[in-house]
C-alpha cells in the first residue's frame, strides 16, 4: 500500500471517529410498540440538550400512556451512547495505527532486506501489536475524557469522579499491556535480526 494512501486512510479513519462521536445522532427502539426515539449527538451532549435528566424529562412528556410507562429514552440511551462512543474509539484507534505503520514502513533501517524471514515476522508482529495496543490506549484516554465530561451519567450518582477515572484505567490495562508487549516482541525479532547477521 502506498504511502498517500496509508496516510488519507489514517486521516479518514480519525475524522470518521470524530464525526460519529460529535454528531451521530443514536437513537432506541422498542419492538414490542414499534416506538423509535432520538438520544441525540455528542454535541447535544456538550451543549445540555442530551443526557440523563433530558431523557427523562423526554419520556414522561410522552402522551401516549403505553410509551410514557417504557421509560423508553432513560432505559436504552445510556447503553447506545456508550456503544457510539466505542466505535468512535475502534476508529480512533485504526487511524492510529494504520499512521503508525506508515511511519514504522518508511523508517526501516537498510539492513532489513538483510533480516531473516523469522526475525523480520516477530520485530512486524511486535510493531503491529504495539501500534494496536497504543490505538487502545488512545481511544480508552478518549473515551474516559468524553465519559467524565458528561455531567448526567447515571453513574455518577453512585461513584465519584476520580473513582470512575480510576476504573477506566484499570479496563485500559490490557491495552497497555498489548504495548509492553509489542515492544518486548520487536526487541526480541531484533535480537534475532542481530543474531542473523553475526552468524
Amino acid at each position: 500500500m502506498s504511502r498517500g494512501l496509508l496516510t488519507r486512510t489514517a486521516a479518514i479513519l480519525m475524522i470518521g471517529a470524530g464525526v460519529v462521536v460529535a454528531l451521530l445522532n443514536v437513537r432506541v427502539a422498542d419492538e414490542a410498540t414499534g416506538t423509535t426515539r432520538a438520544c441525540g449527538s455528542g454535541f447535544d451532549s456538550a451543549v445540555d440538550r442530551s443526557g440523563w435528566e433530558q431523557w427523562w424529562l423526554h419520556d414522561l412528556d410522552e402522551p401516549d400512556a403505553a410509551v410514557r410507562s417504557l421509560l423508553l429514552r432513560t432505559r436504552d440511551c445510556p447503553a447506545a451512547v456508550n456503544r457510539r462512543t466505542a466505535v468512535a474509539g475502534l476508529l480512533a484507534a485504526s487511524g492510529v495505527s494504520v499512521a503508525a505503520s506508515q511511519r514504522w514502513r518508511h523508517r526501516r533501517p537498510e539492513h532489513d532486506v538483510q533480516r531473516s524471514e523469522v526475525a523480520g515476522r516477530l520485530v512486524l508482529l511486535g510493531k503491529v501489536t504495539a501500534a494496536v495496543g497504543g490505538g487502545l490506549v488512545m481511544a480508552g484516554l478518549v473515551a474516559i475524557v468524553v465519559f467524565l465530561a458528561d455531567a448526567d451519567a447515571l453513574v455518577f450518582r453512585y461513584v465519584d469522579r476520580p473513582v470512575a477515572f480510576i476504573a477506566g484505567l484499570v479496563v485500559m490495562a490490557p491495552a497497555a499491556i498489548m504495548v509492553a508487549l509489542g515492544m518486548a516482541i520487536s526487541a526480541l525479532g531484533r535480537q534475532f535480526d542481530r543474531l542473523h547477521l553475526d552468524a
